[in-house]
């Protein structure tokens, strides 16, 4: 068979219409700027048209983090999620969070607290602060002293400080000594070694009366140099023993004379004391006005002896010479 012709015959062409004739309606620019979002190009009967389509490949990697005083949130957008750091109800110092009417340690000679108030930049709260106030007083004993790289100074204690009988205290500085008013018979010394104030008390116990020991005119007969106990509280800064303690010391008559030495031709003195000869040390439980406790070592004396002591000379007022007439002859 030969080839159709694909040519309308004329006699016929002038007759020949298209059924229909599709027009494509003009659509509005398709701008595709949301994250995640691509143009893609489709045909829609005998139109084509372009719209935006997500393509989630292109949406940013989710590891996302914030500065300390910030936490992560997130919203779903058109096509990827959307990360967002959101400010706290906190303040933030040196990296540290602090929750408001919190205190702050941002300066140290000053007071500061995280406040109520947001800082519009920031949307974090504001630290507010104040001068620190020092308090210089201080308790007996003590006085206070300006210390380097400190904002406030300190109380340093510049003497003992004693408690009485009667609960009253009292200051003494170092190497001074102070009389109970209440009691005579107690006085108190007090010490500085190294930075340590040490006050000490010493009671003076007086020898038991006795008539048959004396002669008359109650003077003292010989007495052997022998320990003498007694029983009395330990006194030791501000502090005293739970309860008595014995208590020694030496007492007695030892050799003493002065006498002249026709040998020497001059006075011969022979001089000695009771003293201790043998001590050892005891502890007892001391008691504090803190109510505090400690141990405290004091000398207890085992045997007394006549030792020899240097015999003061005193210079004697020399006699007036009385001047000699010689009367010649009559």
């Amino acid at each position: 068979m030969g080839k159709r012709s694909s040519q309308i015959p004329p006699n016929i062409k002038k007759f020949y219409r298209p059924i229909f004739e599709v027009e494509c309606p003009s659509a509005p620019p398709v701008t595709c700027d949301e994250v995640g979002q691509v143009e893609v190009n489709e045909t829609d009967g005998c139109c084509q048209k372009t719209k935006c389509m997500c393509n989630v490949t292109l949406c940013p990697a989710t590891e996302h983090t914030c500065k300390v005083g910030y936490e992560l949130e997130f919203t779903m957008g058109v096509c990827c999620p959307i990360y967002k750091c959101r400010s706290k109800d906190v303040c933030v110092f040196n990296d540290t969070e602090y929750k408001t009417q919190a205190s702050v340690p941002k300066d140290k000679c000053k007071q500061c607290y995280c406040s109520p108030e947001v800082d519009s930049e920031t949307h974090l709260h504001i630290i507010e602060c104040s001068p620190t106030v020092c308090d210089p007083r201080c308790q007996l004993g003590f006085q206070y002293q300006s210390m380097p790289g400190q904002c406030c100074g300190n109380c340093v204690q510049t003497s003992c400080v004693i408690v009485l009988s009667d609960k009253s205290t009292y200051a003494i500085e170092p190497n001074e000594t102070f009389n109970d008013p209440v009691n005579k018979c107690v006085k108190y010394e007090c010490a500085k070694t190294g930075d340590l104030y040490i006050s000490t008390g010493a009671k003076t116990v007086c020898p038991d009366y006795h008539a048959e020991d004396c002669i008359l005119v109650r003077v003292p007969k010989y007495k052997p140099c022998i320990v003498t106990k007694t029983s009395s509280y330990v006194l030791s800064d501000g502090c005293q023993s739970m309860k008595p303690v014995e208590m020694t010391s030496c007492g007695g008559s030892c050799e003493t004379y002065s006498m002249y030495s026709s040998q020497a031709k001059n006075i011969q003195r022979q001089c000695s004391c009771c003293q201790e000869i043998d001590t050892n040390m005891k502890e007892v439980e001391m008691i504090c006005p803190n109510g505090t406790n400690y141990r405290h070592s004091y000398i207890n004396i085992e045997k007394c002896g006549c030792l020899q002591a240097e015999c003061a000379i005193k210079e004697a007022i020399p006699t007036p010479a009385v001047a000699k007439t010689h009367q010649g002859p009559q």
